[in-house]
């Protein structure tokens, strides 16, 4: 057995694992800088639990729709998964993803809870693709709304160009879904058949009726979690308009994805001092939200803990940490 290579790959995710605290450590510094926490504390405290509650529970819902788009991947890769095993390795994710600063992460933890029953190869590609359907929905909402970006927000040219790089993705992802010739170009090259194999599961799982559930589950996410943020921010009395969330919080949430800080913290609130302040929010509410959004997300992937705790989990997650 190779302990010297295991134990530098411990200490690249032990690397990782640090470098994404002290950046996150960095920008909340700047960001309780500029907004003091008794500021914060002050708005937090007298946020409406009626409004945080209908949040939570489309934070909840979402998380059964993530599982079930998982499960569907899965399926048209050959390989069933119940909706109840899909939901567990889901929840365990999430909370992995939100509370441990580890470079192991709850994707990778996903991956080793099912490389038994779907197999190493399926879970990988399937997690990867269930990533990039994420990903994929927040482009896609970017590049339809770059003109309403360019109108509404005419000092602000990083969103039109991001509007402008979203569609030059998404048409990067047409051609590798649609040209089995270039797939098959890519497979003449030995490092690159890798990425071949990828564009044939990605071209498979984005055609016919698989493409219609992954699109309709994906808009469903997409939307539970904007209107999510409209309600924290309504919590707290945020008065910008309906149109600005459904414009800037997609926006955020693509800036979160950036893999630079612990869970998003700190890159968050800082994106949304600059996001919502186009719209003329208040830099305190901005970080508000953030923080409400960031707890309430946490609060959401407690089923996954109990299940670590005292379910079933417990020992497949010891053994994802351990190495697989």
């Amino acid at each position: 057995m190779n302990h010297g290579g295991g134990g530098a790959a411990l200490g690249r995710q032990r690397a990782m694992a640090v470098a994404k605290i002290a950046v996150s450590a960095l920008t909340l510094t700047y960001v309780l800088w500029a907004v003091p926490i008794s500021q914060l504390w002050l708005i937090i405290k007298q946020a409406k639990p009626a409004f945080l509650l209908l949040a939570l529970v489309l934070f909840l819902g979402t998380q059964l729709v993530s599982a079930l788009r998982f499960a569907a991947i899965a399926k048209v890769l050959g390989r069933e998964l119940s909706a109840w095993r899909a939901t567990e390795v889901h929840f365990v994710g999430l909370w992995m993803n939100q509370v441990l600063p580890t470079g192991l992460g709850g994707d990778v933890v996903k991956i080793l809870m099912l490389k038994d029953e779907l197999g190493f190869g399926v879970a990988l590609r399937a997690g990867i693709i269930d990533r990039l359907s994420g990903l994929l929905i927040l482009l896609v909402h970017a590049a339809l709304f770059m003109p309403a970006y360019y109108l509404m927000y005419p000092t602000a040219p990083a969103l039109w160009i991001l509007g402008a790089a979203s569609a030059a993705c998404l048409l990067a992802v047409v051609v590798a879904c649609a040209s089995e010739r270039t797939r098959d170009r890519l497979r003449g090259t030995r490092v690159l058949r890798p990425v071949a194999s990828f564009g044939d599961d990605l071209a498979q799982v984005l055609r016919g009726r698989s493409l219609g559930k992954q699109f309709v589950m994906s808009v469903i996410i997409h939307l539970n979690g904007i209107a999510a943020y409209l309600l924290i921010g309504r919590a707290i009395g945020v008065d910008a308009g309906a149109v600005q969330f459904v414009l800037l919080t997609p926006i955020l949430f693509l800036i979160s994805l950036v893999p630079v800080t612990f869970a998003g913290w700190g890159l968050r609130e800082f994106g949304a001092i600059g996001l919502f302040g186009l719209a003329g929010v208040p830099a305190q509410q901005a970080v508000a939200m953030s923080v409400l959004f960031g707890i309430l997300m946490i609060v959401a992937g407690l089923p996954g803990l109990a299940l670590i705790l005292y379910g079933s989990a417990k020992s497949e997650v010891a053994s994802a940490r351990d190495g697989g």
